[in-house]
């Protein structure tokens, strides 16, 4: 901002080269839309007032490249998503439409499809209107995402689920409590099963955008026991595990039962808040969480003792939460998600 980057990047825009023009996107995508879906309102303004939003719909109508129109949608999607002012500018021009998203749904390119329901996604995060809209133009269909959440890639895997949960009221061929308790418990199993690094840290940053979004959200999540899921992940060796979990558990904190669980995990172990406070210093924190805390460390009680081991039936040890069937686990967070939707 200081530089006048936002300035230099959009004017890349109009470069000849197809490879400097994504990577363009791109960077604007990210220098709009941090982690957990936390919008920088003044580089959103500054794209804006350079021109940026209008070159952006242009490639996103006529680029003869499926990849950067769907990049150019999704750049479009993080200029406005929070921002009433570049919403209602998209709003009025008309070179803009959703159409032009809802084609590239249907691209062979299963790297498009799925960019294309992140944009989707994006626009619809807190926006009931652009819901209402897409179900006036025929809605989204359950095998839109069907093939991200079968899909062996656990990335894609991750997204797809993000996407079912805020799109569930736009997808015309499911019940709506049914596509958002797919998704959150999609996200739970690749907490409980996946090894890498890369996705555990995309599922954490995917439940803190969760997190904030349509009242109920959060309750759906924490029936899943997501705050003890993510509590191990703060003494992960990576650093961006550590920090999207961080700020999960961050956001998680305003639920009443999640604060509860969260303090138990620190008391049990206080070096889990040095973590959670190192990567939130210019995050909100319930308040209500911060003052237990603090009067918690002032009455000085000692750290809770470790859960014990237990033993199941198959021989397979398990500490803490124990394993939650599928199917009831299914049961609690359609319950939870079906509340939300009949609001």
């Amino acid at each position: 901002m200081s530089a006048n980057g936002t300035h230099h990047l959009v004017r890349l825009l109009r470069s000849p080269r197809e490879d400097v023009v994504l990577s363009a996107i791109q960077a604007l995508q990210h220098i709009c839309l941090g982690v957990g879906f936390i919008p920088h309102g003044k580089i959103q303004s500054a794209v804006a007032s350079s021109r940026g939003l209008k070159f952006l719909i242009a490639l996103m109508r006529h680029s003869q490249s499926e990849r950067i129109k769907v990049e150019a949608a999704l750049a479009i999607a993080a200029s406005v998503l929070g921002h009433s002012e570049n919403l209602e500018l998209i709003g009025k021009s008309s070179s803009f439409s959703y159409s032009y998203v809802f084609l590239l749904l249907h691209s062979s390119d299963e790297e498009v499809r799925l960019t294309a329901g992140e944009a989707l996604a994006t626009f619809a995060f807190k926006s009931t209107s652009l819901h209402k809209e897409i179900v006036q133009n025929g809605g989204l269909m359950w095998k839109d995402f069907a093939t991200f959440i079968e899909s062996t890639n656990e990335n894609h895997k991750a997204l797809g689920a993000f996407q079912l949960v805020v799109l569930a009221h736009s997808i015309s061929d499911k019940d709506p409590s049914y596509s958002c308790a797919v998704g959150i418990q999609t996200l739970v199993e690749l907490l409980e099963t996946t090894h890498s690094y890369d996705t555990l840290a995309l599922v954490a940053d995917c439940v803190a955008r969760l997190s904030h979004t349509r009242a109920g959200l959060s309750a759906a999540l924490v029936s899943t026991d997501i705050v003890n899921l993510l509590c191990p992940l703060l003494t992960s060796p990576s650093k961006q595990v550590k920090g999207s979990a961080s700020i999960a558990l961050s956001y998680l904190s305003f639920n009443p039962l999640a604060e509860r669980q969260l303090l138990q995990r620190c008391r049990r172990d206080p070096e889990i808040m040095k973590v959670l406070i190192y990567y939130n210093k210019k995050r909100r924190w319930s308040e209500s969480f911060l003052e237990r805390w603090r009067h918690i460390r002032e009455l000085t009680l000692p750290p809770i003792r470790s859960t014990a081991v237990f033993v199941t039936s198959s021989g397979r040890q398990t500490r803490g939460r124990g394993n939650i069937p599928n199917s009831a686990g299914n049961q609690n967070v359609e319950s939870e998600c079906g509340s939300i939707t009949n609001k």
